[in-house]
């Protein structure tokens, strides 16, 4: 199979740099990763830029919080992606959901947000993952009519998404246990296989480590492939880490597979 895309989530310079070094082939610019991502100083993407010819999303998340926006909230996040692309960002990535417990892509604020960027890639991050599985196939429909050309996902239900993310005050309800890796991958591999009729690509994150990347590549059949490479408590930016996530990638498709794969 064709070699996987490794994108790494970095939020500052120096962790930019080493992740190039370790062998990224695309970044996540942020701020506060801590908080899931937020902006990123458009600075950070012009040294990235002047260090690099390495392709950079930028992600366009003016606050931390849920992913329902106001109409101040959503021009800011407007300004925030012209001013990201401005700075020489080959992409961004957002989500805008519907209000409710139910939630949906928010796809007029989507079409409005991808008009400006017509020609870029254009991300609905792990939003996503708080739409149920049942109101997939209209949410990718109308996606893909939006001009989104790819989605981010961990493959966790809504509740636990909520959990993840730190929205479970704004979601109600106790803490979900765990999910199995084998059910995240399960449901990455069946979006994978919706969102590709669509011509939708999808990139699969939420603890990818060396440890488990081929997990992501053999069973969800995955080609594009996002981490943090973060470690310890606090974690930190680990360039092992990210080394050896591609270092185990590159094996694979190498043609030496594992038994992890499976």
């Amino acid at each position: 199979m064709p070699m996987p895309l490794l994108e790494i989530a970095v939020d500052s310079l120096a962790d930019a740099l080493a992740a190039i070094r370790a062998g990224a082939d695309r970044l996540e610019l942020c701020s506060a990763l801590d908080r899931q991502g937020l902006s990123p100083d458009p600075a950070l993407i012009r040294a990235v830029r002047a260090a690099s010819f390495i392709p950079i999303m930028a992600m366009v998340r003016p606050r931390a919080g849920g992913f329902v926006h106001d109409e101040d909230g959503w021009k800011e996040h407007l300004g925030h992606a012209e001013t990201m692309l401005e700075a020489g960002a080959a992409g961004v990535v957002f989500g805008a959901l519907t209000p409710g417990r139910v939630q949906d892509a928010d796809l007029p604020r989507c079409r409005e947000l991808a008009r400006p960027a017509a020609g870029r890639d254009i991300v609905f991050h792990r939003a996503f993952d708080l739409i149920d599985p049942t109101r997939w196939p209209a949410a990718l429909d109308g996606l893909a009519e939006a001009g989104i050309t790819r989605i981010l996902s961990a493959g966790l239900t809504p509740a636990s998404t909520a959990h993840a993310l730190g929205l479970m005050g704004e979601q109600g309800g106790p803490a979900p246990a765990p999910e199995p890796l084998e059910e995240r991958l399960a449901r990455l591999r069946a979006l994978n296989t919706a969102a590709s009729s669509r011509g939708l690509e999808v990139i699969g994150c939420g603890g990818l480590r060396a440890a488990n990347v081929l997990r992501f590549v053999g069973v969800a059949r995955l080609s594009q492939l996002h981490s943090t490479a973060r470690t310890g408590s606090p974690p930190v930016f680990d360039p092992r880490e990210a080394g050896d996530l591609r270092g185990t990638i590159d094996l694979r498709c190498a043609g030496r597979p594992s038994s992890m794969e499976t």
